[in-house]
C-alpha cells in the first residue's frame, strides 16, 4: 500500500468534519443546498479515491470508481451553483444568477455521469486498470474540458466580486473561496496535464486544502454565515420549552424544560406528547376535571391558531399557568412536515398580574376611604359646632323652663338626642383621625383588661373571653381612652359574630418585628413603618367572612347586620392610624375570624417607609 493514501485519508477526515458541521449549523436558505451539493461531492471524491486505492478487485475497484467520478463529474456545477446562491445570499448584484443557462453545467454533467454508468457496454468514457493509472477516452476529454471551464468561471466569479467589493470582511470571504476553488482546480490540472506520469493522484491534497481553507473561513470569518454553535444547542438552551411533533403525534424533539414540564427526565423514544400533556394540563373551566388527549391535539393543530396561543393551567394543583404556542412546520411545496410546539410558564407572569391588580384594588379602596375620612372629618367639625349651639341654648333654655312642664321635658328630650350625636361625631373624628390624643407610656395589659371589663358586660354567658398576655411585653405610647375603646369594638363585633352561640374568644399580645417586604405582605388597613411593633389579636369562633365582606369592613356605617349601624371597624382603623398602627383582619367563612391590632413598640420603629 502506497504512502499516497496519507492524503486521501486526510481529505476524507476532512471533509466528514466539514459535512457534519455545515449539517449541524444551518446555512442560510438560499446557501443551503448548494453548500450542501459542493460538500457532499467533494467527500465522495475523496471517499471513491480512498477505495480505488485500497482494493484491487475488479468488482470493488469498480464501485470505488463509480464513487469517484460521481463526485469528480458533479463537482464543479456544484462549486459554480455554489457562487451564483452565495451572490444572492449576500445581494452582491449579479444579475443573471436565476437566469436558465447557468444551469446548463449541471445537466451536461448528469449526462456525463449516465454515459460514465454505461462505460461497462461502451467503452468511451474510460478504461479502468486496478494496479495502474485508467485509460481516458474521449466522453473522459469531454468532461475534463467541461469541467475545467466551469471551474475557470467559478473562480472568474469570486474573482470579479471581490475586487468589486473593496476591502472589508466580504471580501476577504470572497478571497477564501476563489482560492478554495483554485487548490482543487490546480491539484486535478497537474495530475491531468502533467507532461510525464505522477505517482499518485494530487487531487486529494488539493480537496484537503479546500478543506481546510474552507474550516479557516468558518471560523475566522463566519463564511457561509454558519452559527457559532448547533442549532440543537440553541434550542436546548431556549428557557421556554420546545417540543418538536410529527405529521401522526410522535415527538421528535423536546428541550430539558420542555421535559420538565411533561413530568420526565428522559421522554421515550414511543412518546405520545399530547397523550402526556393532557395529564399535566388543566383547562381553564373548573367545571371540566380534565383533558381529552384527542381534543388536545385537534385544538393545538387546527388550521388557524390564536394570535396569542392557548392558555392552560399546569401542575398538580393546577396552580401554574402554560401558554402553549403551535406553528405549523411545512414542506417546500406545503406538505406538513411537523408541528413546533412553544411552551412558556407564565405562573410568575400571571402572579405578578394577579399582585399588582390586588395592589391597584388596595390603592383605589385605601384613596375611597381617605377620601371618606375626610369628608367626615369636615362634616364632623362642621356638625360639632352647630351641636355646641344647640347644646348652650338648650341649656339656657332649661333654665328658664318650669320644672316638670312638658316644655322642660322636650328640651330634656333634644338635649338626650344632641348628646348622642355629638358621640357620633366624636366617631367620625375618630375614623378621620382629627381627635387630640393624650399619648402616654402605657403597659398593654392595662388596656386589655380594661377593654374587658367595658366590654364583658355586654357578652352573653354562654361565651368565654380568654386573655394570655406575656408580662414581659414592652410599653406602647398611645391614648390609653382611644385604644380602650378600639379594643372593645373589636371584642362586641367578635361576641356579635358568634350570634350568642356558646364559644370562646381569645386575646393574645405579643412583639413582631417586620422588615418592609413583611409589611408589603400584609394586607393591613394602614401605613406601617418597618420596625418593631407589638400585636394586639382578637380572635373569635364566629361565622367568619367572605373576601367581599372583608374588603367592606372599613367602610364607615357597612355592617353585615342593618345599613348605618355605625363606625365599627372604621373607627378603630382610625385610631389604629392615629397611633402610626394598622389593622389586619383574617377570616375564614365558617371558622371563625382573627382581628391583629399593631402598635409600635416603644424605640422599635426605623426611618424608612415600607
Amino acid at each position: 500500500m502506497s504512502l499516497w493514501i496519507i492524503p486521501t485519508a486526510l481529505a476524507v477526515a476532512l471533509n466528514l468534519y466539514l459535512n457534519g458541521y455545515v449539517l449541524m449549523r444551518r446555512p442560510l436558505r438560499p446557501l443551503a443546498p448548494a453548500l450542501y451539493a459542493a460538500l457532499i461531492t467533494a467527500l465522495l471524491w475523496t471517499v471513491g479515491d480512498l477505495i480505488s486505492q485500497v482494493v484491487t478487485a475488479p468488482a470493488a475497484n469498480w464501485a470505488g470508481l463509480i464513487v469517484l467520478y460521481t463526485g469528480v463529474i458533479f463537482i464543479p456545477a456544484a462549486w459554480w451553483v455554489l457562487a451564483l446562491r452565495y451572490s444572492d445570499a449576500h445581494e452582491l448584484g449579479l444579475r443573471f444568477t436565476r437566469r436558465w443557462w447557468v444551469y446548463v453545467p449541471v445537466g451536461i454533467s448528469s449526462a456525463l455521469w449516465l454515459v460514465f454508468l454505461t462505460n461497462p457496454w461502451h467503452g468511451q468514457f474510460l478504461t479502468p486498470h486496478p494496479s495502474e493509472a485508467s485509460s481516458y477516452h474521449f466522453f473522459w476529454w469531454l468532461h475534463a474540458v467541461e469541467g475545467y471551464s466551469v471551474n475557470v468561471a467559478t473562480a472568474s466569479v469570486y474573482g470579479f466580486l471581490s475586487y468589486r467589493a473593496g476591502r472589508g470582511v466580504v471580501r476577504r470571504r470572497l478571497l477564501i473561496l476563489l482560492f478554495a476553488t483554485l487548490a482543487t482546480a490546480s491539484a486535478s490540472a497537474v495530475h491531468v496535464l502533467a507532461p510525464v506520469e505522477l505517482p499518485f493522484d494530487p487531487t486529494s491534497i488539493g480537496i484537503a486544502v479546500t478543506s481546510l481553507l474552507v474550516i479557516y473561513g468558518i471560523y475566522g470569518s463566519r463564511l457561509f454565515a454558519l452559527g457559532p454553535v448547533a442549532l440543537t444547542e440553541v434550542l436546548r438552551q431556549q428557557p421556554v420549552g420546545i417540543m418538536v411533533v410529527g405529521p401522526t403525534g410522535d415527538l421528535l424533539y423536546a428541550n430539558e424544560p420542555a421535559i420538565g414540564m411533561l413530568g420526565a427526565r428522559v421522554p421515550p423514544v414511543d412518546a405520545r406528547p399530547f397523550e402526556r400533556l393532557a395529564q399535566v394540563l388543566h383547562p381553564l373551566d373548573a367545571s371540566q376535571s380534565e383533558l381529552d388527549d384527542r381534543a388536545l391535539q385537534k385544538a393545538l393543530t387546527a388550521g388557524e391558531q390564536p394570535a396569542d396561543g392557548h392558555l392552560f393551567r399546569f401542575g398538580e394543583s393546577g396552580s401554574g399557568w402554560l401558554r402553549i404556542r403551535v406553528v405549523p412546520i411545512l414542506s417546500g411545496r406545503g406538505a406538513l412536515r411537523a408541528w413546533s410546539l412553544s411552551l412558556e410558564d407564565q405562573t410568575a407572569l400571571y402572579a405578578a398580574a394577579e399582585a399588582m391588580r390586588a395592589g391597584e384594588a388596595s390603592l383605589l379602596r385605601a384613596q375611597k376611604l381617605e377620601s371618606l375620612g375626610v369628608m367626615a372629618g369636615g362634616i364632623a367639625h362642621d356638625f360639632n359646632n352647630l351641636l355646641q349651639g344647640v347644646l348652650g341654648n338648650t341649656d339656657l333654655a332649661l333654665e328658664s323652663a318650669e320644672p316638670g312642664s312638658t316644655q322642660q321635658e322636650l328640651l330634656r328630650e333634644i338635649e338626650v338626642c344632641a348628646l348622642r350625636a355629638s358621640e357620633l361625631v366624636h366617631q367620625l373624628l375618630l375614623y378621620a383621625g382629627s381627635v387630640q390624643t393624650e399619648k402616654r407610656e402605657t403597659e398593654v395589659s392595662e388596656l386589655v383588661n380594661g377593654a374587658r371589663d367595658l366590654a364583658s358586660r355586654s357578652f352573653s354567658e354562654e361565651i368565654k373571653l380568654e386573655i394570655q398576655l406575656d408580662p414581659a411585653l414592652p410599653t406602647v405610647i398611645v391614648d390609653p381612652p382611644q385604644l380602650r375603646q378600639a379594643i372593645v369594638s373589636v371584642l362586641l363585633n367578635a361576641a356579635e359574630a358568634m350570634r350568642a352561640e356558646s364559644g370562646t374568644i381569645r386575646v393574645s399580645a405579643q412583639v413582631e418585628t417586620l422588615g418592609l417586604e413583611q409589611v408589603s405582605e400584609l394586607e393591613i388597613e394602614g401605613e406601617l413603618l418597618a420596625g418593631r411593633y407589638l400585636r394586639i389579636d382578637v380572635s373569635d369562633q364566629g361565622v367568619g367572612m367572605d373576601e367581599e365582606t372583608r374588603e367592606r369592613i372599613f367602610e364607615p356605617f357597612y355592617s353585615t347586620k342593618f345599613p348605618g349601624r355605625g363606625l365599627g371597624l372604621a373607627a378603630v382603623a382610625g385610631i389604629l392610624r392615629s397611633h402610626a398602627g394598622g389593622v389586619v383582619v383574617r377570616s375564614t367563612p365558617g371558622i371563625g375570624s382573627c382581628v391583629s391590632l399593631y402598635l409600635p413598640a416603644s424605640g422599635g420603629i426605623e426611618a424608612g417607609h415600607a
